[in-house]
């Protein structure tokens, strides 16, 4: 019979085998999944064009508002930046920290830029604060499009100091998370969280701006979640022609996927069971 042909238990033993192997790699490669990406880093400089669609409130400590003659500032003032605009946060080189409003990239003239204390803010908006008033600032949670540290030049002063990222992507049989890739920061480097084929991606941002208490560390600490969707990291760097842009491949799912190395370990059971039965020995009877 055709089933007992030693030639055709061959032929169906290959197409099987190509079968367990291509099918997972497949599965891989081309099954959608939701990607996530949580980057921390130690900062002198960050922006956000915040969020339209939830409000961001920063409760201020005693400072100035340079962009009005040096008026002085309140603890427990307002700042309550409308959606859109664009917030940066700069350490100086005297050790002031200016925290500046203007409007963002996608703003139209006349757009409000937010309320200070209650007031509306028309024009452009710096406010400084010493390094008392840096200690006093409370962690600063905001939601936008977020840019960590700027391209280091000869004459920078605030730039990205160190950080790292973790790539986290729902798994193919479950829901829960598996981390698949993770990196970190060259000093000096200019991140920017975007999406796929860098569209503009809205993230959490946490900022301490006194930075890690107890830590050697200089500048403000960042921490950025973007949850689930399709978000990718843009690298910049001084003397690079081209941005770096991160997010995960299929060979970091393969690395480090369960499903994969326990693919593998089967497969490698299969094989050696089939060739100590004799399926696979290379005699003339086998071969097609």
């Amino acid at each position: 019979m055709i089933l007992k042909d030693k030639r055709f238990r061959a032929l169906v033993l290959r197409i099987a085998l190509f079968l367990m192997i291509t099918v997972p790699l497949f599965a891989l490669f081309f099954l959608p999944r939701e990607t996530a990406v949580m980057v921390q880093a130690d900062t002198q400089e960050l922006g956000i064009v915040l969020a339209a669609s939830r409000e961001n409130q920063i409760a201020l400590p005693a400072g100035w508002n340079e962009s009005a003659g040096m008026t002085p500032l309140e603890a427990g003032d307002m700042l309550v930046p409308a959606g859109g605009a664009r917030l940066t946060l700069r350490l100086r080189r005297s050790g002031f920290l200016a925290l500046m409003l203007e409007p963002g990239p996608r703003s139209s003239p006349g757009d409000p830029l937010g309320t200070l204390d209650g007031a509306a803010i028309a024009e452009p908006l710096v406010l400084i604060f010493n390094p008392d008033g840096i200690a006093a600032f409370d962690p600063i949670e905001m939601f936008g499009e977020v840019t960590l540290g700027t391209v280091v030049t000869d004459t920078s002063v605030s730039y990205l100091s160190s950080g790292d990222y973790v790539f986290w992507e729902t798994g193919l049989l479950s829901e829960a998370s598996d981390p698949v890739r993770t990196g970190s920061f060259a000093i000096g480097s200019l991140v920017e969280i975007q999406g796929r084929n860098g569209d503009p991606f809205e993230a959490r941002l946490f900022v301490e701006p006194a930075g890690r208490r107890g830590e050697d560390d200089v500048g403000m600490f960042a921490m950025v979640d973007t949850g689930y969707g399709a978000p990718r990291l843009k690298v910049h760097r001084s003397r690079l022609d081209k941005a770096l842009d991160i997010a995960p491949r299929w060979t970091d799912r393969a690395l480090s996927s369960p499903l994969l190395l326990g693919f593998s370990s089967t497969l490698a059971a299969i094989l050696l069971v089939l060739q100590l039965v004799g399926f696979l020995r290379p005699d003339a009877e086998n071969t097609l």
